[in-house]
Parts: structure tokens; C-alpha cells; sequence
């Protein structure tokens, strides 16, 4: 029976500090969108750039924002 405990305790610890882990490279993914997402998203243009690059590469940040905070 004791055995038993120890085995669900153990269980319990790696599966808590598995989620901690997983939460905190989504936290920081979705901090690195936001800071990307303020920037130009290339180099030599402007924030509010229209260019077709540009305008692809910000609907897909935000695209992945959305999708890791759930909207």
C-alpha cells in the first residue's frame, strides 16, 4: 500500500513539474510574438508596412498568438 503512495506522489511531482515546463516555453513563445509583433517584421521597413511580405509574416504571428492564447 505504501508503495502504492510513493508511486502516485512520484507521479504527481513529475507530472506537475512537466507542466510547469511545458507552460513556461508557451509563456515565453507568446512573449517572443509580442515583442515581434511591436517591431517591423523586416529589417528595412516600417512598422505599418503593407508589402506583401510583411503583411504575411504579421498575420502569421498573429495567427500562432491567437492559437497558443486560445481565441
Amino acid at each position: 500500500m505504501l508503495e502504492l503512495l510513493f508511486g502516485l506522489m512520484a507521479y504527481d511531482t513529475v507530472k506537475t513539474v512537466s507542466n510547469k515546463r511545458t507552460e513556461k516555453v508557451k509563456r515565453k513563445e507568446i512573449d517572443q510574438l509580442r515583442f515581434r509583433l511591436k517591431r517591423p517584421m523586416t529589417r528595412t521597413h516600417s512598422k505599418q508596412c503593407v508589402c506583401r511580405l510583411c503583411v504575411n509574416r504579421r498575420e502569421a504571428a498573429i495567427n500562432r498568438l491567437n492559437e497558443l492564447l486560445g481565441c
